[in-house]
């Protein structure tokens, strides 16, 4: 007989990948240093991870969560609530980021999963009614993308696993990652959707346009950190 795990994993079609990085000062948030500090950095990208796991909370429902660290994952102690079986922990692989947001989708859609969608860890604007929205696009079209102000993109996402050719370009730190991507679906005649434009918090600018909502934020905190 197949245990709840295994019914429940069955009928979870959609997924949710996130990217994120292990807090440590001068890895993250690195182009906020020169306004804030190594220690300021620190704290915004706790905020940001904070925020963004807590949406995960609200799709557990429906969805699995892929949490694709950079580094070592045999180091890292999720706290409760999310130190369970509802979330899986993996290695990023890659070079480069499209190779591995490609490897990402990849080990995603070889768990059985139909409806895959990747977020990074930098929008405070994002919000679980956004992801839920682009697995109900994905209904009628091929590809998703929520545009970020920056050119890039806050989410994508993708039903096909023949479709992960749109990570397949090496240069991804330019203003043009999102029309360069629309342009490999236009060229594959493939269906695609928008979300609304949100804003990521990169950037000096990006940080004081989102202060006072970043102060309201609680830092996250791995249970495997120095005191």
């Amino acid at each position: 007989m197949q245990n709840v795990n295994q019914i429940e994993k069955r009928l979870k079609k959609n997924a949710l990948i996130v990217f994120l990085k292990y807090p440590v000062p001068g890895k993250v948030k690195t182009r906020l240093i020169p306004a804030i500090g190594k220690r300021g950095a620190l704290s915004i990208y706790r905020k940001l991870l904070g925020h963004t796991l807590s949406l995960t909370q609200e799709l557990l429902n429906e969805t699995q969560i892929f949490l694709f660290f950079g580094g070592d994952v045999d180091t890292i102690g999720m706290p409760s609530p999310y130190n369970t079986t509802e979330y899986k922990i993996f290695p990023q692989q890659g070079d480069h980021l499209g190779q591995r947001m490609r490897h990402a989708f990849e080990k995603t859609f070889s768990e059985g999963c139909e409806k895959v969608c990747i977020i990074g860890s930098d929008c405070p604007q994002l919000l679980d009614t956004h992801i839920k929205q682009a697995y109900t696009m994905l209904d009628i079209c091929e590809v998703v993308a929520g545009p970020a102000r920056d050119g890039g993109y806050y989410l994508i996402g993708l039903k096909n696993p023949d479709h992960l050719f749109v990570f397949d370009f090496p240069d991804w730190s330019h203003e043009q990652v999102l029309q360069r991507t629309l342009k490999l679906i236009r060229n594959k005649a493939l269906s695609y959707g928008l979300l609304e434009e949100l804003r990521d918090t990169d950037t000096p600018e990006d940080y004081f346009a989102f202060k006072e909502k970043l102060d309201d934020l609680k830092e996250f905190e791995f249970t495997d950190e120095p005191s």
